[in-house]
């Protein structure tokens, strides 16, 4: 089974949206809830491998399940002469009551930007 596939760009600053819902699509509240999304190479790196470690508190509308973590690349070295990497990254919520549910996981596409500066 492919897992759902994210592509970002080297030099990219934005916010990627979330959505949480139930299997049944019913939003779930997450206020009060810290998300955390992990990017690593290989699922057995340790967290401090991580390529991209967010952990987002404050949420878009948190009785609606919406979210979003930002995603910062504008000084995204680890490509290196690649032109292209692809990582393993997994959400997770952690309740108001501390529990902890893994939301799902998904493979993270980071390729290099054709354009190398917007700088004016």
């Amino acid at each position: 089974m492919a897992l759902p596939k994210i592509i970002l760009f080297s030099g990219e600053v934005k916010t990627i949206p979330v959505s949480v819902k139930t299997n049944k699509g019913i939003p779930v509240d997450i206020t009060g809830a810290a998300l955390y999304v992990t990017c690593k190479r290989h699922v057995g790196d340790g967290d401090d491998e991580a390529v991209i470690d967010v952990k987002v508190t404050s949420h878009t509308d948190g009785e609606g399940g919406l979210s979003g973590f930002p995603v910062d690349l504008s000084e995204f070295a680890f490509l290196g002469a690649r032109t292209s990497v692809s990582l393993i990254a997994d959400l997770v919520i952690k309740d108001s009551a501390g529990d902890v549910t893994n939301e799902g996981q998904y493979e993270v596409e980071i390729h290099k930007s054709v354009t190398g500066s917007t700088a004016d």
